[in-house]
């Protein structure tokens, strides 16, 4: 028996799916195949009922209602941390990542509490464990929205800045700024880069798992993982560093088309 058919028996045994319940799913890195012995599986139900279990905790969230439930529960050793949505939190979501809203300068992606960004992340590489013909059609449904556009002109406007930012501090002398600048910039470029390319999320730690994923044509996994580690830097003259730094981020930017 695989972990998942584990983990939909126990949901099953245990009575943690409710009747009303219209897919439940696997997120994070245990969907992607990125997990190891310490990690947790995020499951998330969706249902057309709020979920009523007496030791849920709430999770803020800018929907109505303005929380979603959380129950965490082991299957031997494998904690599952258990998120419970309704349809219609769902739909209001989705709602906010409509084209009409981003044209409008309100880009969805920057108005999303933690648990709604990871919940999108998650859902795009999710691994059903019941209704799997829902969650494919909120699949679908999230890829031909402006989410991944919102994600991208994010990215690189804080590429914009940061890099505006490197440039400053160096120009000054404080080349010590710079350096952290121009890291962030670079940190930014590349996040934009993995969304256009399918490849977004919210923790920074498994950035290069994306990147291997993605494989973006713009940017090889040796230049990028080279500036990731900072191979070529040089403590005592940290300029040519920074200005290939902001150089490679400009150039990301200028190869990833938004909209």
């Amino acid at each position: 028996m695989t972990d998942v058919d584990m983990i939909r028996d126990h949901l099953r045994k245990e009575k943690l799916l409710p009747d009303s319940c219209l897919t439940a799913y696997i997120g994070g890195s245990f969907a992607r195949g990125w997990h190891n012995e310490a990690s947790d599986a995020d499951v998330y139900v969706v249902s057309e009922e709020a979920w009523a279990g007496p030791t849920a905790v709430p999770l803020a969230v800018g929907l109505e209602p303005g929380h979603v439930l959380s129950e965490q529960t082991h299957v031997g050793a494998l904690r599952c941390d258990v998120e419970y949505w309704t349809s219609a939190q769902v739909d209001q979501l989705f709602a906010k990542m409509s084209w009409e809203a981003l044209r409008s300068g309100a880009a969805a992606s920057t108005r999303l509490s933690v648990d709604e960004s990871f919940f999108l992340e998650r859902v795009g590489h999710a691994v059903a464990l019941d209704g799997a013909e829902w969650l494919a059609e909120r699949q679908a449904a999230l890829r031909a929205s402006a989410y991944v556009p919102g994600l991208v002109i994010k990215a690189f406007n804080m590429t914009d800045g940061y890099a505006e930012d490197a440039a400053g501090q160096l120009g000054n002398g404080d080349t010590v700024s710079a350096v952290l600048s121009a890291r962030l910039a670079f940190n930014h470029a590349v996040e934009g880069l993995l969304a256009h390319r399918g490849e977004y999320g919210n923790s920074p730690k498994w950035r290069a798992r994306r990147f291997q994923a993605a494989d973006p044509p713009e940017l090889s996994f040796e230049e990028y993982w080279a500036l990731e580690t900072m191979r070529s830097f040089d403590a005592d003259h940290p300029e040519q560093w920074i200005v290939e730094v902001i150089t490679v981020s400009r150039r990301l930017q200028s190869l990833v088309p938004i909209g």
